[in-house]
């Protein structure tokens, strides 16, 4: 959703060299990969009852009334032009262009697309699909949505039985990138069972209120919001700092920002074009423990300081200016995240499931250590940087969280 400063300047260096002519054919393969990653929108799916509340969320994200909240509505794109348009397919595979959004909807719209002028929709687009109460129906729907979507937000009144046996089989390509949004009078106390019950099945799982009085600011909208926009801006991040790489190792003219080389602290996340209210009523449970969050967020403060420290070694080490090898910097990156696992297992007073979500992020980086060196494809020096930059930005996110 957001970018950094410095994302405009890589998409422009990075789509002058690809179109120079100059680069080898399956070098310039990669760059125009890397350039389409950083152009295109991120992809949000909401996926729910066909009640139309979903919509709901969506355009408290925007701002503005912008999509139907109309029960019953077919399946809905949401994404930018500078010319507002809607456009409906029909049963008989006809593409029609409509003056407006009905307000009713039948059995003569099998998916709706909307472009709109709004600045947010440049680097985002929606999806809105409502689904019936059967579990063939919500499966059905989630697999659709699955190859459309970079990100994925479940909308539920209860998340009953139905939808709670459907996620425990869901492959980790959705579980990593997915939110749970629950509304109704016992949002709150079914939160917090889901938390306890369906573990790791979402990123977060947040009670909203979609039944506010007109004009009040709700927490769970917010932190939607908030969460969306992170998690977007994680993905974006790494596309940068792969192309910020690919351009120091084939364009010598490029400048490099000092995030890159040293992996110091990246620069404050601009948030301004996801619509967070700035003030927000108090919440109703406080599920947090102010002392476990001291505790987690000292301890990422460490290891992304170990990580930076690392850094400046892997390049003190090189002082040939030869530059660094992709051997040297996969030895280098496996013995940090082993230097990371042991400072994870020296801890006794941090909260056993924060530990083992960290546990997590540092199984899953040696694993795809393992997978480049497999390969042996690619840039081993450039994937393993980027790889270190990654858990960094996590324990950085951790620490702020």
């Amino acid at each position: 959703m957001a970018h950094h400063g410095n994302f405009d300047l890589v998409c422009e260096r990075l789509r002058a060299l690809q179109s120079s002519g100059s680069l080898p054919a399956n070098v310039g393969r990669h760059a125009e990969g890397l350039l389409r990653r950083l152009e295109t929108p991120v992809r949000i799916a909401f996926v729910g009852a066909s009640d139309g509340r979903s919509g709901e969320m969506i355009n408290d994200i925007l701002g503005a009334p912008v999509v139907p909240v109309a029960p019953g509505k077919p399946p809905l794109e949401l994404r930018f032009s500078e010319t507002d348009s809607t456009r409906a397919t029909r049963p008989d595979g006809k593409v029609e262009d409509l003056s407006d959004v009905p307000d009713q909807f039948g059995n003569d719209i099998l998916f709706l697309s909307l472009a709109r002028s709004v600045p947010l929709l440049k680097r985002t687009c929606f999806l809105d699909v409502g689904v019936g109460g059967s579990e063939a129906d919500m499966r059905m729907a989630l697999k659709w949505v699955s190859s459309r979507a970079d990100i994925f937000v479940w909308c539920s009144r209860d998340f009953g039985d139905a939808e709670q046996r459907i996620w425990r089989g869901v492959d980790e390509r959705l579980t990593d990138h997915a939110f749970l949004a629950l509304w109704g009078d016992s949002r709150q106390g079914r939160a917090s069972q889901i938390r306890n019950g369906l573990d790791r099945a979402f990123l977060d799982v947040i009670p909203v209120d979609l039944d506010a009085d007109q004009g009040a600011k709700d927490l769970g909208l917010a932190r939607l919001s908030d969460g969306l926009g992170r998690h977007a801006e994680l993905g974006r991040q790494a596309d940068s700092d792969s192309a910020l790489l690919f351009l120091k190792k084939y364009e010598t003219t490029f400048e490099v920002p000092d995030e890159v080389v040293s992996l110091a602290p990246s620069p404050e996340t601009d948030h301004a074009s996801v619509r967070v209210p700035d003030t927000v009523d108090e919440p109703s449970e406080d599920t947090s423990s102010p002392v476990r969050n001291a505790e987690i967020a000292a301890l990422c403060q460490e290891a992304a300081a170990l990580v930076r420290e690392r850094a400046r070694l892997l390049l003190g080490d090189n002082t040939s200016g030869e530059g660094v090898t992709g051997p040297d910097v996969m030895s280098h990156c496996r013995e940090t995240i082993e230097l990371l696992t042991e400072l994870l297992d020296s801890q006794t007073s941090v909260a056993e499931g924060d530990l083992a979500e960290l546990s997590d992020v540092l199984m899953e980086a040696d694993e795809l250590l393992v997978l480049m060196e497999i390969e042996g494809e690619g840039c081993p020096e450039m994937d393993g940087i980027c790889l270190m930059l990654q858990i960094r930005r996590e324990l950085d996110t951790r620490a702020a969280a």
